[in-house]
């Protein structure tokens, strides 16, 4: 597994099984999700209206652990034969956040209870030393190293970005067809910086979604659920971080925020709208990105065209931080942040002059 064509072959061959395993396990779900009556719990931020199970996380969570596990052997048998027991924090933390989103599925577990939970298995990643380091500033900013306080920054992403993919996950095909794509450029990216463990591990997620999406793409047969939007966000987290750390794996922070910044945007607006609300941070609302473009009039397919297209849009950008000169990273980057800030922003001024004349301000960022 030492040259580019050969970890191009068990990427490849990885992601295909781990299509190939979800597409066996979703019928099963489904049947059991159908006998039993596991059906979604509908109210007034769904845009769906029909009884569909929600059960599509365990199907992810499955295929990728199998693949993950398959695909870090064959890493250990090309040289590295303690990489599976290396991985073990972060299968641990992984195991903790579907278990808690699976048990969420079923029952509304209390809001602390879910962030504590979200804690440990952020700080159990750390145990394995995946941690973020440091923090590469663009623009020719100094680079912060970040000693002890890398701990519980690490923390902080990973829950920032479990909560983040929970965020969008609203409608048929969004948060799935989000992921997908930032997996698979995540793999791309780790083919580029040479990082096989985050290459095997990124396309096992992007093969499991994928056949997770052949049942959730619109009309949805199936949901992923807490337990299939907990299990992403966590995943994206981590992903840049399987090589030791971000500075150890080559991926810098830009390139990893960039290639999420979306539904970072997304997350960072609920929580200031909540602040200015002043209402709790956890309490749920139908203001996020998909809630806003379904309300001015987007159909559901032009909604997924919107936010795929800006996640492909995050993927090339993240990209071109990785293997362009700095001057013209530099430029695409800045304007790449500066063009979904002003969407965001538009998109606010937008829904508040829909608003009544009373000047109701529920939409606001």
């Amino acid at each position: 597994m030492n040259g580019d064509p050969q970890l191009l072959i068990a990427a490849v061959a990885t992601g295909a099984a781990a299509f190939a395993l979800n597409l066996v396990v979703m019928p099963l779900i489904l049947l059991i999700a159908h006998s039993r009556g596991w059906y979604d719990r509908n109210d007034h931020r769904k845009i769906h209206t029909e009884d569909t199970p929600r059960l599509g996380g365990a199907g992810i969570f499955v295929a990728f652990v199998v693949l993950a596990l398959v695909g870090s052997q064959i890493l250990g048998s090309a040289g590295n034969h303690s990489l599976t027991m290396q991985l073990m924090p972060v299968f641990g933390g992984l195991t903790i956040v579907f278990l808690m989103g699976l048990i969420d599925d079923f029952y509304d577990l209390p809001a602390l209870l879910k962030l504590l939970l979200q804690i440990s298995a952020g700080g159990m990643v750390t145990l394995g030393s995946f941690v973020v380091d440091e923090l590469v500033l663009p623009f020719g900013l100094p680079t912060i190293r970040l000693g002890l306080l890398g701990y519980p920054v690490t923390v902080l992403w990973v829950v920032g970005l479990i909560n983040a993919v929970n965020f969008i996950d609203g409608m048929d095909g969004l948060a799935g067809g989000a992921a997908a794509i930032a997996a698979l450029f995540t793999a791309v990216i780790g083919i580029v910086i040479g990082q096989p463990a985050v290459t095997i591990a990124a396309v096992a997620l992007f093969g499991s979604v994928l056949g997770f999406l052949i049942f959730n793409f619109p009309p949805a047969k199936i949901f992923m659920g807490d337990s299939g939007s907990c299990t992403l966000g966590f995943l994206l987290a981590v992903f840049p971080l399987l090589g030791g750390g971000l500075a150890e794996t080559g991926f810098g922070v830009v390139p990893t925020v960039t290639l999420l910044f979306v539904p970072i945007m997304d997350a960072l607006a609920a929580v200031l709208r909540r602040i200015r609300e002043r209402v709790p941070i956890y309490k749920p609302d139908r203001e996020h990105l998909h809630h806003k473009l379904f309300d001015l009039g987007f159909s559901t397919h032009q909604i997924l065209a919107i936010v795929y297209g800006a996640a492909l849009l995050s993927g090339l950008t993240a990209i071109s931080w990785i293997v362009l000169p700095s001057v013209f990273r530099f430029l695409l980057v800045g304007g790449f942040w500066v063009a979904v800030l002003s969407g965001f922003l538009v998109l606010h001024k937008v829904r508040h002059s829909e608003d009544s004349p009373s000047g109701n301000t529920s939409g606001t960022l």
